[in-house]
């Protein structure tokens, strides 16, 4: 299911803010071409969700946020999607991409079609308690993740544990709740 464009402008808009992006971050690279994504699908097997699709044409793995996003051919080899499937080789099997991590050694996963997990739905692997289960989800879509990633980034603190806020923003994510817990329930 496409995203609202009014998420999707939000989630830009937050990606741009001088605050989300390191200082020490190089300006945002152009997007990944349909060839980039095409190479990465034909070495993972994977088939990238539209949603994640789309957000790869935009950036293709940025410095912004907690620990920055990843990508499928970015300008940065540590920004590299390929490199953190590598960590834990039931992520590949389960047919999950890691976009993003929290810094701390833990990551934010997208599901795909072949998953178990609904596809383009985004949930968070804690890998110290269990790297083969989802901890909870963030995000019944990619957009929505980065608002809220890059919200929280900003101190607004209300991404992903305040129940009331998130059901407001995101009512969607109840629908989620299959992949793992809801975070206010983690």
């Amino acid at each position: 299911m496409a995203a609202d464009d009014k998420v999707v402008g939000r989630a830009l808009g937050l990606f741009h803010h001088p605050q989300v992006t390191r200082p020490d971050s190089p300006p945002p690279e152009p997007g990944a071409s349909d060839e980039g994504i095409a190479a990465f699908e034909e070495r993972t097997g994977l088939t990238v969700p539209q949603e994640l699709r789309r957000w790869r044409k935009i950036c293709d793995g940025s410095l912004s946020g907690a620990f920055g996003t990843f990508g499928v051919a970015p300008p940065s080899a540590d920004r590299e999607i390929e490199r953190y499937m590598t960590l834990h080789e039931n992520w590949l099997f389960s047919a999950w991409i890691p976009i993003a991590s929290d810094g701390l050694g833990d990551y934010y996963m997208v599901a795909t079609a072949t998953s178990r997990e609904p596809e383009d739905v985004v949930f968070f692997v804690d890998v110290h308690e269990d790297p083969d289960v989802p901890t909870y989800v963030v995000g019944s879509d990619v957009w929505r993740f980065l608002v809220g990633y890059y919200s929280d980034e900003l101190g607004e603190r209300w991404w992903p544990f305040d129940e009331e806020r998130m059901l407001v923003f995101e009512p969607e994510i109840v629908r989620s709740a299959s992949v793992g817990n809801l975070p206010w329930e983690a």
